[in-house]
């Protein structure tokens, strides 16, 4: 009877420990499972990781692509936290991430490649801008040169346009009550200074009246006066007085004139300085030496 309760026991003790080590292996499963599951986990987060820096170093000219490559980041960062809640035991939740994952692969690839290829087609056209902005540039510097030389032949036509003296010819004259003149060197007698000039012959000269102004310059260089009131002149942009004027018909043949201006005071001996001017600018001299 002893020797069958012993068998049995060992029977027993047999069975326990078959089950034990029946429980200890799927326990051991289980954590080596769950243990891979973690290391998965971990795995594809770091791929999301690499992912984001992925995306964060596509760079592209295009602001619709660069305002894509930032949403897509953002969503990446979402997920990036999600998957780091996820349950690593959670075998569904695992796998709906390792789908994602899989799924961001691919899209990054296709962004990427878009990226590459906005970028290509932007070195294009920059090159091509790069050639018209030196054919501008050049155009431009030409145009510039041609307007130079256009503003320098509108200078040299307006200079060419200008009336020229081919001499003239100072004298001072008295004049008797029949208006009759007598040349004098003598400032007592003195009543009128006269300059008589030829104008060059020129085809570019503006043809038709030509205003002409005399100036006296006593001894002291002080402008007298003449008959009636005395009046200014534009010179090179300044205001001066002038002595007289007179109206010169010019057909761009050589033209001889005279301009007169009759004194109402008594003159002092010494050097007089008749000037003529035309269109803003002088024409000549001649002097005349009262004593």
């Amino acid at each position: 009877m002893s020797e069958k309760t012993s068998n049995k026991n060992k029977i027993v003790i047999g069975i326990l420990l078959l089950v034990i080590a029946t429980l200890g292996y799927q326990l051991y499963n289980r954590n080596t499972t769950i243990t891979d599951l973690s290391g998965e986990k971990e795995l594809l987060i770091s791929q999301l990781e690499g992912y984001k820096a992925d995306l964060m170093s596509q760079t592209t000219a295009n602001d619709s692509l660069n305002a894509h490559i930032a949403d897509e980041t953002a969503r990446l960062n979402a997920l990036i936290v999600k998957a780091q809640s996820i349950n690593a035991s959670n075998s569904k939740e695992l796998s709906a991430l390792r789908n994602q994952v899989l799924g961001y692969r691919k899209q990054i690839d296709q962004l990427k490649s878009s990226v590459d290829s906005v970028n290509k087609v932007y070195a294009v056209l920059q090159g091509e801008k790069a050639k018209v902005d030196a054919q501008f540039a050049d155009e431009q510097s030409k145009n510039d040169l041609l307007t130079s030389d256009n503003a320098k032949l509108t200078a040299d036509v307006a200079e060419g346009a200008r009336l020229k003296l081919a001499g003239v010819e100072g004298g001072a004259y008295n004049v008797n009550k029949a208006g009759t003149e007598k040349e004098t060197q003598s400032s007592g007698r003195t009543k009128r200074f006269k300059a008589c000039f030829t104008l060059a012959a020129n085809a570019l000269s503006h043809k038709g009246e030509h205003t002409v102004y005399l100036r006296v310059n006593g001894p002291g260089s002080r402008v007298l006066g003449s008959t009636g009131d005395n009046r200014t002149m534009n010179i090179d942009g300044k205001e001066v007085l002038f002595t007289s004027k007179q109206s010169v018909q010019f057909n761009g043949d050589m033209t001889q004139a005279c301009c007169s201006a009759d004194m109402t005071s008594s003159l002092e001996k010494g050097t007089y300085v008749l000037e003529l001017f035309s269109d803003g600018r002088k024409l000549g001299e001649a002097k005349v030496v009262l004593n």
